[in-house]
């Protein structure tokens, strides 16, 4: 994996915060444990096209369950 910068899982994280309505979980969890569902994917995938102006697809989003799988996928990209 590439490194990850703290922003970038922060951000991710925040998002999970803010669409599940819970406070507090770690970057390792699989959010899909957290309550995250494949109805709510194409709205992460959305913001991760506009704010990190990286396109992922919906099959990439279920490969990386994790905030912290999915900051290291994305960092990969970027800096690839």
């Amino acid at each position: 994996w590439k490194q990850v910068t703290p922003e970038l899982a922060q951000e991710l994280m925040a998002f999970w915060q803010e669409t599940l309505d819970i406070d507090d979980f770690s970057t390792d969890e699989n959010v899909f444990d957290m309550g995250a569902n494949s109805l709510l994917l194409p709205q992460l995938q959305q913001y991760i096209n506009a704010r990190f102006k990286q396109k992922v697809t919906l099959v990439e989003l279920f490969q990386y369950p994790s905030v912290a799988t999915l900051a290291a996928f994305i960092s990969g990209k970027t800096q690839a």
